[in-house]
């Protein structure tokens, strides 16, 4: 990506802590972007913006699961409130986009599966929630649906009317059952969600 090959300085790492993907989860971690840094906040508006106007959708979500790196270690806590400006600024590029077309374009987010890891991360879903600046709350990776403790996003969710979709991964080794499946998404409606978010279906 152009970010990352003009301004190396701007990844969280350098390529002295590339390693096997399989082994170590630096391979990830080295060439994520730092969101510490103002101009890769712009960049990732930059996406958002140009979707909200290029595209006849009827929303957008933002994975902040698939690779939860954004700040340097330590400096996650200070990265809250930065976190929640990006969620409010990208919350003001759906709402121009609405107006625009004269129908809602909705935001979504997708976080890790509890309120602790998600805070560990840098993203205060809590404060997103209670200032309204999403429209539906996307739960986890789904590799652990049958354990996964999903009643706590989803009781946060609905306590600001927010509908809660937790995760099953059609990828994972767990799910390879019809009866599986069913175990899956009985633990999910028992947790109170609105609905499942599948996963990796087209393996």
């Amino acid at each position: 990506y152009h970010l990352k090959l003009d301004h190396p300085e701007w990844l969280l790492g350098d390529e002295s802590m590339k390693t096997d993907i399989r082994t170590s989860a630096s391979a990830l971690y080295w060439s994520a972007l730092d969101y510490g840094v103002s101009q890769v906040r712009d960049d990732r508006l930059w996406w958002i913006r140009n979707t909200a106007q290029s595209y006849d959708l009827d929303g957008i979500d933002l994975n902040f699961f698939r690779m939860p790196y954004y700040f340097r270690p330590g400096a996650e806590r200070d990265g809250i409130p930065i976190m929640t400006e990006l969620i409010s600024t990208a919350r003001r590029i759906v709402d121009e986009a609405s107006v625009r077309r004269g129908r809602p374009l909705l935001l979504g987010v997708r976080t890790p599966g509890t309120v602790e890891t998600c805070m560990a991360l840098g993203l205060d879903v809590e404060t997103w929630l209670e200032e309204g600046l999403v429209d539906r709350l996307l739960i986890g990776g789904g590799y652990v649906p049958l354990t996964n403790p999903a009643e706590e996003l989803v009781q946060l969710g609905h306590r600001h009317d927010v509908p809660v979709y937790p995760c099953i991964n059609g990828g994972a080794p767990t799910q390879g059952t019809d009866a599986e499946m069913r175990a899956a998404a009985s633990n999910i409606l028992w947790a109170g969600a609105d609905g499942i978010y599948l996963w990796n279906y087209q393996y």
